[in-house]
Formats: structure tokens, C-alpha cells, sequence
């Protein structure tokens, strides 16, 4: 027997347009193919960051010593995507459909999303570094 984790991200409005909060697994049904499956895990997330309780705040790292965690404050998103546009494993048809399909994406982020573009080939190169510029991401 085989088991998969699969993510399901949800955002979720009101009629107005405002983000809901508060909701739980049990206020979502999940199925595949009709039929039925048990939310092993959930998290939630608040749209918008929320300020850190000085208990929270990130400790000061000695010289010289970096992260890649996110720290608490304004300005960091709460969610960030990185398109990888395979070059090296997909067909020369394929590619062109998903070049209209990255495009189209990339047309509808918010100013609040940060996505990057990569492409693969005979390497890995950053084609644009994180950004919510549509015109430097397209």
C-alpha cells in the first residue's frame, strides 16, 4: 500500500470580497474521484501578517551567520511561489503551452504575491528573482 501527502491550498472569501477566518477541517469536504477522504492535517493562515509578540521575535544571529527564515514584521509575505519551467524534461510542444499557461498566471498575481521564475535546461537558472513586478516576471 502506498501512501501520497498532497497539498490542498485554500483561500477562501465572503461574498464581499474579505478573507474568512477561524475555519477548521471540519468545515471542508475533500474528495478524489468521488469519493470521500479524511484530512489527515491542516493549518491555518492569516492573510495578512500579524505583528510578533516580543516573545516571538527573532534572536540576533553572531556575524557572518544567515537564514532562511522568514522574520516577523511588515513586508514579509506570508506565502511565496517559484515557477520552474522544465526545459530539459519536457517535449518543444508542451513548452509553448506552458509558456502561455506561466503567462497567464502571471498576469493575474496580486501586489501581495512574491513568485520567482526558474528554468531548467542543461542547468538551473534564475530567470527572475522574487518579485510581485508582473512586467519583470512576463
Amino acid at each position: 500500500m502506498t501512501t501520497h501527502l498532497v497539498q490542498v491550498s485554500v483561500v477562501v472569501h465572503d461574498s464581499h470580497g474579505n478573507p474568512v477566518t477561524g475555519l477548521s477541517r471540519e468545515d471542508f469536504i475533500l474528495t478524489d474521484q468521488g469519493k470521500l477522504q479524511t484530512i489527515e492535517l491542516f493549518d491555518s493562515e492569516a492573510s495578512q501578517p500579524q505583528a510578533a509578540s516580543p516573545a516571538a521575535a527573532q534572536p540576533t544571529l553572531p556575524p557572518n551567520t544567515f537564514t532562511n527564515r522568514a522574520g516577523p514584521g511588515a513586508g514579509v509575505p506570508t506565502s511565496v511561489t517559484v515557477l520552474l519551467f522544465d526545459q530539459l524534461n519536457t517535449s518543444f510542444k508542451d513548452q509553448a503551452y506552458s509558456r502561455e499557461q506561466i503567462g497567464q498566471f502571471l498576469r493575474q498575481i496580486r501586489p501581495e504575491d512574491r513568485v520567482a521564475l526558474y528554468a531548467l535546461s542543461s542547468g538551473l537558472r534564475i530567470l527572475q528573482d522574487f518579485t510581485n513586478n508582473q512586467t519583470s516576471l512576463l
